[in-house]
C-alpha cells in the first residue's frame, strides 16, 4: 500500500470516528488527505426574490444539488484513479448526510479496492441511521461476505436474498458465488451440498448450473458435477461463463469432465461438446478413438480446431511427424489469430512430449495471442534448458513471474518452481547456486505447513548439484535420500539415489539393489537401463551390464550414457567402436563431467 493512500485512509477513519477497523499502524501517518477544493466546497443556488415560505424547500434543493456536486466530483476523482480521495469524500458526506446511497457506494468502492475495513466502516455507520437493514443493506452485506471469502456466511445469506432480489439479477449473483468456490476451496468443499440445494432450485439458469458445476467439482462430487454438466450441455453455443467454467474444469478438475462424458452420448450433444469430448479422450490416452471421431468430423465440417485436434492425437501417437505438421499448417492456414495461436501451441507441445526441439522452435513464436503467455513462456524456458542457455532460460523465468496468472493451460505454478529450481542449479557457479539452495532449504525447514513437494524438489536439485557439478558423493545422497522419502514409490527418486551411490565403493552393491527395484516398475527407462548396466559394470561384470547400457544408449544418446558405454565397450576390448561412442558423446556434451573423467582415465581426446 502506498503511503499516500496510507495517509487518506487515516483521514477517512478520522471522518468515520471509528477506530477498531484500522489502526495507525495499518494506515501510515495520521496526516490528513488533500482533498479537492472543488469537491469541499459550496455550490450556492442564487435567487433574487425568496418568499419565507420557501426558504426550507429551497434549502433542500440547495443541499441536494450540492450533494449531487460532490458525488459527480468524486466519481470523476476516482476516474482518473483517486481512489482512496474519493472514498475520503463519501466518508465526510456520509457523516454529513445520513443517506444510503452514500453507505452503498463507499462500499462498492472500498470493495472494489479490497479495502475490507473501510467498507466495514461505511456498513456501521449506515446501520447506525438504518438499524432496520433494507435490501440493499442486506445486498451489500452480502458483497462485503464474497469480499472476504466467507464462503459460509456468503451461501447462508443467499437464499433470502435471492427471494428479495429482482429476477434480472440473480445471474450475477450465482456467478459471484461460483467466483469465490474458486477464492476458497476448502469452504466450497464443505458448502457444495448447501449450493447445490440452492442451485436445484433455478435448473433453467445456466449461471446456476456453473455455480452447482465449480461446488461440486470441488468437492469431487461427480453424480452432482455430471448433472450440472447436462444441464449446461443445452447449450449449443455456450456463453462466456460456461466456457470459462468448462476451461476450469479442463485444467483442474478434468476427472469431472470425463465422467460426464462417460454417461451422455458425446454423439447427442452440439460440435462444441463433441469437440470437449476428443479433449477428453486424449486426456485419458485414448488416441485411437480420438483420432478415428476427429477424422469423421472433419469429413463433415473441416475446420482449424479439428485439424488441430487431429495433429496433436498423430503426434502422441508417435506418427511421422510430417502427418502431424501436415494438420498443423491446414489448421495455421485456415483459423483466426486465436484458433492460430492455440495450433501453435498444441503443435510445440506434442512436439515437446516427443522431444523434437526442431518442430517446438519453429512453432513456439507463432503463439501470439496474450491468452497463451504463460505457456509459451514455459516452452521457451524448456527450450533452453534443453540448449543449456542459462541466460535466456532465467528471462523467460522473470516474464513467467510478472504475469498476472500462475498457470497457462498446459503449465503451472508447479512447472515454474521446477524450472526456476533448476535454473538456480545450472545457470551460476556452483558455490553461488550452493549457498542459494541451502538457504532456501533452511528456510523451508524452518515454515510449518511448507509444501513437502517443493522441498523435495529442493533436496533433489542441491543432491544433484553435489553429484553432477562439485563431486561430493557422500552429501548428494544424504539429500537424495531425503528426496526419496517424501515419495518412495517413485522409481525415478530410487533410481537417482541408487545411481549416486554407484559412486561411493562401500554403497554401489547397496545402490544396484536399489536401481534392481527401479526398473521392476520401470523397465522401459533409459535412465534406468543405464544406472543398471553400469551398476553391473562396476559390481565386475561388464558383460551383463553391456546390453542395458546400449539399450539406454539407443534411446538416450547423451554424453554421460556415451561415458558409461564406451567404457565398458574398451574393457570388453571393442576399443574402436568405444572411441566412436565416446566422440559422439563429446559431440553432444564436451563438458559433461562423467565423460571428460572416464576420457581422462583412458588418456583419450578429441
Amino acid at each position: 500500500m502506498s503511503f499516500r493512500f496510507s495517509r487518506t485512509l487515516t483521514a477517512i477513519i478520522i471522518a468515520f470516528g471509528f477506530s477498531g477497523s484500522l489502526n495507525a499502524q495499518e494506515t501510515g501517518q495520521e496526516m490528513p488527505a488533500k482533498v479537492s477544493k472543488e469537491v469541499t466546497q459550496e455550490v450556492p443556488l442564487k435567487s433574487s426574490v425568496l418568499k419565507p415560505d420557501d426558504t426550507e424547500r429551497f434549502e433542500k434543493i440547495e443541499n441536494r444539488a450540492n450533494l449531487l456536486h460532490k458525488m459527480i466530483l468524486s466519481e470523476m476523482i476516482l476516474q482518473k484513479g483517486g481512489t482512496a480521495e474519493a472514498l475520503a469524500v463519501y466518508a465526510l458526506m456520509l457523516n454529513q448526510e445520513k443517506r444510503p446511497e452514500l453507505a452503498e457506494r463507499g462500499m462498492q468502492i472500498a470493495l472494489d479496492k479490497g479495502v475490507i475495513p473501510l467498507s466495514q466502516g461505511f456498513q456501521k455507520k449506515w446501520q447506525e441511521f438504518e438499524p432496520n437493514p433494507t435490501f440493499a443493506q442486506k445486498r451489500m452485506a452480502w458483497e462485503q461476505s464474497v469480499a472476504m471469502k466467507d464462503t459460509q456466511q456468503a451461501v447462508a445469506d443467499f437464499p433470502q436474498l435471492l427471494k428479495d432480489a429482482p429476477a434480472e439479477e440473480h445471474p450475477k449473483m450465482f456467478l459471484k458465488l461460483g467466483q469465490l468456490a474458486l477464492r476458497d476451496i476448502q469452504g466450497a468443499k464443505l458448502l457444495a451440498d448447501d449450493m447445490h440445494k440452492i442451485c436445484m432450485q433455478y435448473p433453467n439458469m445456466p449461471e446456476a448450473s456453473v455455480a452447482d458445476t465449480l461446488y461440486a467439482a470441488i468437492a469431487d462430487n461427480k453424480a452432482n458435477a455430471a448433472a450440472a454438466l447436462k444441464r449446461l450441455s443445452v447449450q449449443a453455443e455456450p456463453d462466456y461463463p460456461v466456457v470459462v467454467t468448462l476451461e476450469l474444469l479442463s485444467r483442474y478438475a478434468p476427472n469431472i469432465l470425463d465422467e460426464f462424458f462417460n454417461k451422455n452420448r458425446p454423439k447427442d450433444l452440439s460440435y462444441f461438446w463433441q469437440n470437449l469430448y476428443i479433449e477428453s479422450l486424449v486426456r485419458q490416452k485414448k488416441y485411437d478413438h480420438a483420432q478415428k471421431l476427429v477424422s469423421q468430423q472433419l469429413d463433415k465440417n473441416p475446420n482449424a480446431v479439428l485439424y488441430m485436434q487431429a495433429g496433436y492425437v498423430s503426434l502422441l501417437k508417435k506418427e511421422p511427424t510430417a502427418n502431424a505438421l501436415n494438420f498443423f499448417d491446414k489448421a495455421y492456414a485456415i483459423g483466426n489469430k486465436n484458433e492460430q495461436s492455440r495450433t501453435a501451441l498444441f503443435a510445440s507441445i506434442g512436439a515437446l512430449q516427443n522431444n523434437d526441439p526442431d518442430t517446438v522452435k519453429k512453432w513456439v513464436n507463432k503463439i501470439h495471442d496474450g491468452d497463451y503467455d504463460y505457456d509459451k513462456l514455459s516452452i521457451q524456458a524448456s527450450l533452453a534448458d534443453n540448449d543449456k542457455q542459462w541466460d535466456k532460460m532465467g528471462e523467460a523465468l522473470e516474464k513467467i513471474e510478472k504475469l498476472n496468472t500462475k498457470r497457462g493451460r498446459f503449465f503451472n505454478e508447479e512447472s515454474y518452481i521446477r524450472m526456476k529450481v533448476k535454473h538456480i542449479s545450472y545457470g551460476q557457479e556452483p558455490e553461488k547456486a550452493l549457498k542459494e539452495l541451502s538457504e532456501k532449504i533452511e528456510q523451508a525447514e524452518k515454515t510449518p505447513h511448507f509444501d513437502e513437494w517443493v522441498k523435495s524438489v529442493l533436496y533433489h536439485a542441491r543432491g544433484t548439484l553435489y553429484a553432477d557439478k562439485m563431486r561430493q558423493f557422500n552429501k548428494a545422497a544424504a539429500d537424495l535420500e531425503k528426496y526419496w522419502q517424501f515419495d518412495k514409490d517413485d522409481a525415478n527418486a530410487q533410481n537417482t539415489l541408487g545411481y549416486t551411490l554407484l559412486f561411493i565403493p562401500e554403497r554401489i552393491n547397496e545402490g544396484v539393489a536399489l536401481i534392481e527395484k527401479s526398473i521392476k516398475q520401470i523397465p522401459d527407462s533409459a535412465a534406468v537401463q543405464d544406472s543398471l548396466g553400469w551398476g553391473y559394470y562396476l559390481q565386475g561384470n561388464a558383460a551383463k551390464g553391456l546390453p542395458y547400457l546400449q539399450s539406454a544408449y539407443a534411446k538416450m544418446p547423451e554424453a554421460e550414457v556415451a561415458a558409461h558405454l564406451g567404457e565398458v565397450l574398451w574393457q570388453l576390448g571393442k576399443k574402436e567402436e568405444a572411441h566412436s561412442v565416446w566422440e559422439q558423446g563429446y559431440k553432444k556434451d564436451k563438458d559433461d563431467m562423467s565423460l571428460k573423467e572416464i576420457l581422462k582415465k583412458f588418456n583419450v581426446s578429441f
